[in-house]
């Protein structure tokens, strides 16, 4: 093993050439090996301390909002995690030597399954395409994953391919360099003696050009080298240096498959991207989200209402142009539960000015859906809201009755008065043997009293509110109703 922060440093400040320039052997090499003149190096701008000793759930997961970590975790002895093949690992043995350390690259989270995503070092065989999700317990626990993080960016290729120039002397005596200048800061010169320095007849002197690319951006930029010497024909010569970034492959843009849009039950929606970039080792990253993944397609979820555009980044660093537009509805609400309330005898009216849908006892009336409904039959009515496939909760219930149920016949046996009443209701019986029981029901079918006689009872009626009432009276199985007013 060894320091990857320092591995880091060395890819910041020096670069790795190309794969074919250098193989990877899986043994311990010499760097001196590599080829002596390879076309580009790949480099990085920037590269941070360790952020942490230990980790925590909370830190790794946010700082992956900046992009992916190198991060150090225990090996277990038990070779759980060499023979590791798929799904979540998750450790429990014993306590895990700090030699066994071993660095990986964090590249992801998923809350729902509460793990991380990795990418190790030993090839796409392994794992999951190279890949391995670890358990959160495992960032605190014996395994110690996510400890020692570092984080580096703006990867870029630095381009060898023409980074020289050649001075000759083709005079008659000596030539003297007394300087060699830039004009950018980004442009420097080596290969050569310190100036001033002299040259013979016919001697030449090569001269290499080194540009700065973490300066440079991503468009081409000219910088001026100055030869100042005692020629006296042309004592300050220039030399124009091009640099141009290597150019990237860009991915296509994701195509837009099926949107899910939220529902009643659930608030976010959903989008499957399609035509994702494999790459070598499968690996590709989409943003807004910085997800990671391998599959050509993928489900991106989650999302809130707005409109969304993606981009993916192969495992080569190239981005696509944006994705076309992924528009997520807002959230339906559900709809308040109504309130019904009597406008008359049989007309029943709801606070909802629509989407109701009307029910009794025996279920939904068909096509009554307005705001009011009129009762056809006696019974129990209610109503609930439809909006936008999203239904209220079931409204009060109001009993209608058609005509009265008497005891005996159609003769009314109980009077009440005085109707309209204020502030004293009386009810009299006129025939009914034993004792009667009764209800009285506001006009949004709540009881607010109850009570019992046998001849003749009085009510206090003073903390009525004004409106209609209906009595109900019963005794065993028989049910009389009265309607009354309060003024």
């Amino acid at each position: 093993g060894g320091g990857f922060h320092n591995a880091l440093l060395f890819f910041q400040s020096t670069g790795v050439p190309p794969e074919e320039c250098y193989p990877y052997a899986g043994i311990n090499g010499n760097c001196s090996n590599a080829c002596s003149n390879p076309s580009f190096k790949e480099k990085i701008k920037t590269v941070s301390n360790y952020l942490w000793g230990q980790a925590t759930v909370s830190n790794l997961k946010a700082e992956l909002q900046n992009g992916p970590l190198v991060v150090r975790m225990l090996v277990p002895t038990d070779h759980s995690f060499d023979n590791y093949v798929g799904g979540i690992y998750d450790y429990s043995g014993d306590t895990i030597p700090q030699t066994n350390g071993h660095a990986v690259l964090l590249v992801g989270y998923n809350n729902n399954k509460q793990c991380f995503k990795a990418k190790n070092s030993w090839g796409s065989n392994w794992g999951e395409h190279g890949y391995f999700r670890i358990s959160y317990k495992d960032a605190t626990g014996n395994v110690q994953f996510g400890s020692y993080a570092v984080n580096g960016s703006g990867v870029y290729q630095e381009d060898l391919s023409a980074n020289s120039f050649t001075i000759s002397n083709v005079g008659n005596g000596d030539l003297v360099i007394n300087s060699l200048t830039t004009d950018k800061e980004r442009l420097t010169v080596s290969g050569s003696p310190n100036t001033p320095f002299s040259m013979s007849q016919s001697v030449s002197q090569q001269v290499s050009v080194n540009i700065d690319w973490s300066m440079l951006g991503s468009s081409s930029q000219t910088g001026l080298i100055t030869i100042s010497s005692n020629d006296p024909d042309e004592p300050s010569v220039t030399v124009q240096v091009t640099a141009k970034p290597s150019s990237c492959t860009k991915p296509s843009s994701p195509s837009v498959g099926t949107i899910t849009q939220p529902t009643c039950s659930v608030a976010t929606g959903s989008v499957v991207l399609n035509g994702l970039p494999t790459g070598n080792f499968g690996n590709w990253t989409i943003n807004p989200g910085n997800i990671t993944g391998y599959a050509s397609s993928t489900t991106v979820s989650g999302l809130s209402a707005g409109t969304y555009n993606f981009t993916v980044t192969n495992d080569a660093g190239c981005s696509s142009d944006s994705s076309s537009d992924v528009v997520i509805n807002s959230h339906p609400e559900t709809p308040a539960t109504p309130v019904i309330s009597l406008l008359d005898d049989t007309t029943l009216h709801s606070n909802a000015s629509k989407g109701n849908q009307w029910y009794n006892k025996t279920g939904m009336l068909s096509g009554d859906t307005a705001q009011d409904y009129i009762a056809k039959t006696s019974g129990d009515y209610y109503t609930i809201v439809k909006l936008n496939g999203c239904s209220s909760d079931t409204s009060n219930v109001i009993t209608i009755v058609i005509s009265g149920i008497t005891l005996y016949g159609n003769q009314k046996t109980i009077k009440i008065y005085p109707n309209p009443f204020t502030k004293e209701l009386i009810i009299e019986n006129k025939g009914i043997p034993g004792n009667i029981s009764f209800e009285i029901l506001n006009a949004t079918g709540q009881v607010i009293f109850k009570g019992s006689f046998t001849d003749k009872t009085r009510i206090s009626t003073s903390g009525f509110a004004p409106g209609v009432y209906i009595i109900k009276f019963e005794r065993k199985d028989n049910v009389e109703f009265h309607k009354a007013i309060k003024n």
